[in-house]
């Protein structure tokens, strides 16, 4: 693992996202933290500074499940993120789930995520799992933020005992500014109560784009459930502009009542049968821009775009659309008997450049995004507002075959 930071020299400006999930000793996190400090210190010499391929490509970094990393050091890491010179100023994505941050810790990654005064714009952040518990720091962090313009769209506040502390409140009561823009954010496991549900219903009108909500494995009463069903029916009715879609309320204790759960799905349903209604009208309003130019003299363009690099820009053009490419390569699957097997390899290479090809002879402005094949990255593509879905994976005839984020195959069923 003391090899492993290094990478971030010598990585290709193709590679857009790195993790590093439980694998870096305290070693390996020093060394990873001065390496990206030190990319652009002054007086670096051209030849260090032209081999720091990581410039300007890092769209995601995790570094996950690492609750042996001391906190110092997690804070040089975290510090090595901001600033015009950052090789990671160009990041939307971080992930530092499971690594015990702490209140001051995690406070300290929220602050550069939401603060206007920092370079970065970070979409999306997961700070689950780090023992945050009653959160001062953290809520004094939103209570001090200011920012008019927010970024974040995807935040994970999981599993970090909130219990009764303010910090859950604080949250909940930003998503009227600070956290305006999120589309998901995730309070599951939290052992919240009564007070946060109550608080949390009243709030969710001021936030029109939230999407996707997380509050389950909490402990609500059933009457508490039962006001905030109501106030979800109000909402749906009095507001059409409410996004609100997804709410995950399992593993509440206690359970929700059959009828709780059919109140609900019948909320969500007609909200997302509205939103599709309403999209669908949209794109019948929209006027079909021609595929070809009629000038004799001029030539069709097409930007054909990776999020590894900048995107080209032509007044001309129409807006570009993206194409979401999820690619699955499970190494192992195991049968009934807990024994594995290897998983023979796709030629994704080959298939990516078909992908160019085809695009780029469109002459469409289109956006590819690649990812990886997971049901939390299939998700958040869909949570985001992916129109366009392309998969590529081994066939089966009853499931997708994904990846479980460790190596091994998920079977995505059509009933999930």
């Amino acid at each position: 693992s003391e090899l492993l930071p290094f990478l971030a020299r010598v990585i290709p400006s193709s590679v857009t996202h790195l993790t590093f999930d439980n694998v870096l000793s305290n070693n390996a996190a020093l060394s990873l933290a001065h390496i990206l400090k030190s990319v652009y210190d002054e007086g670096g010499d051209e030849e260090t500074v032209g081999s720091m391929s990581v410039k300007g490509s890092l769209h995601a970094l995790a570094i996950t499940n690492s609750p042996h990393i001391n906190q110092s050091i997690f804070s040089s890491l975290v510090e090595s993120i901001n600033g015009l010179s950052s090789p990671l100023q160009f990041l939307r994505v971080l992930d530092l789930s499971g690594n015990l941050l702490g209140d001051i810790g995690s406070a300290k990654v929220l602050s550069i995520a939401l603060s206007p005064s920092h370079s970065t714009s970070i979409e999306r952040l997961d700070l689950s799992r780090n023992g945050i518990g009653e959160g001062s720091a953290v809520k004094r962090v939103l209570e001090e933020c200011t920012s008019n313009d927010p970024k974040l769209e995807v935040l994970n506040m999981s599993g970090n005992d909130f219990g009764e502390g303010d910090v859950a409140l604080q949250l909940a009561l930003s998503l009227g500014d600070v956290l305006a823009n999120l589309v998901s954010i995730d309070f599951s496991g939290n052992d919240l109560s009564d007070i946060f549900l109550a608080a949390l219903g009243a709030l969710l009108s001021s936030n029109c784009h939230l999407v996707n909500l997380n509050i389950s494995d909490n402990q609500f009463s059933s009457s508490s459930i039962n006001s905030f069903l109501s106030r979800l029916h109000n909402m749906s009715k009095s507001n059409d502009s409410t996004q609100l879609s997804f709410v995950h309320l399992g593993g509440n204790v206690p359970p929700l009542a059959s009828n709780q759960e059919m109140v609900l799905d019948e909320i969500l349903s007609a909200n997302r049968q509205r939103h599709v209604a309403a999209y669908m009208q949209e794109q019948n309003n929209s006027v079909a821009l021609p595929l070809e130019s009629d000038s004799a003299d001029t030539n069709a363009l097409s930007i054909v775009s990776d999020i590894t690099g900048e995107l080209k820009s032509d007044q001309n053009l129409p807006p570009s659309e993206t194409i979401t490419v999820l690619f699955s390569a499970p190494l192992v699957w195991r049968d009934g008997e807990n024994a594995y097997h290897p998983i023979e390899m796709l030629d994704f290479k080959l298939e990516k450049s078909l992908l160019w090809q085809c695009f780029s002879e469109a002459s469409r402005n289109i956006d590819l995004s690649y990812d990886n094949a997971t049901t939390d990255r299939l998700q958040a593509v869909m949570t985001r507002g992916c129109k366009y879905l392309h998969f590529s994976g081994h066939g089966h005839p009853y499931s997708l075959t994904f990846e479980d984020g460790s190596g091994g195959i998920h079977w995505f069923s059509v009933d999930q």
